[in-house]
């Protein structure tokens, strides 16, 4: 299977530009595999499931009666994920609430037959993923957007997309506006 579906959480097009413009920019002169841009579209996976993009219309038709319209989140800082092999993940950490917890306990009793990937339950890590670093360097001008990093109040929209390796959102194939 070349792709797959991702349940997650977009943004409004304003917020989703300015993340995409912070990716790009600490991502300058680094050697990465990921960093968001229009094919990379921001977002924070609720739930990854091992169904291809194909079956997109029945798996929306089972979360569609119990998704809200939108979200409300909060960013809660930077996060840098080292690892064994040498390389670093960046990403903004999103404050795990009630809401989102709800949110992906529905969507693990209405999907569980799809083959869900991934962390659920305690595991779990809300995030953006800004960026990854494949041989561990750290962007050297790391100019800390607060205002995007800390922010509160964050609007979000449940979404179903195409998941493509490593972990891109590459297309929005269902929301409740579209």
């Amino acid at each position: 299977m070349n792709d797959s579906l991702n349940f997650c959480l977009t943004f409004e097009t304003g917020l989703t530009s300015l993340i995409t413009s912070f990716s790009r920019q600490i991502s300058l002169g680094l050697a990465t595999d990921y960093v968001l841009s229009p094919e990379a579209i921001p977002h924070v996976t609720v739930m990854k499931l091992n169904t291809p993009s194909a079956r997109a219309a029945e798996t929306w038709q089972k979360l569609l009666p119990s998704l809200p319209p939108r979200l409300s989140l909060r960013f809660d800082g930077l996060r840098m994920l080292p690892s064994k092999a040498g390389d670093v993940w960046m990403e903004i950490s999103v404050a795990r609430s009630a809401e989102l917890q709800l949110l992906q306990e529905m969507a693990a009793r209405h999907l569980h037959s799809y083959g869900i990937r991934g962390e659920i339950g305690d595991m779990w890590r809300p995030h953006v993923t800004l960026l990854h670093s494949v041989d561990g360097r750290l962007p050297t001008n790391l100019k800390l957007e607060k205002t995007l990093l800390m922010a509160e109040d964050v609007v979000a929209t449940p979404t179903l997309g195409k998941d493509l390796p490593p972990g891109l959102l590459a297309d929005i194939l269902h929301r409740p506006d579209l």
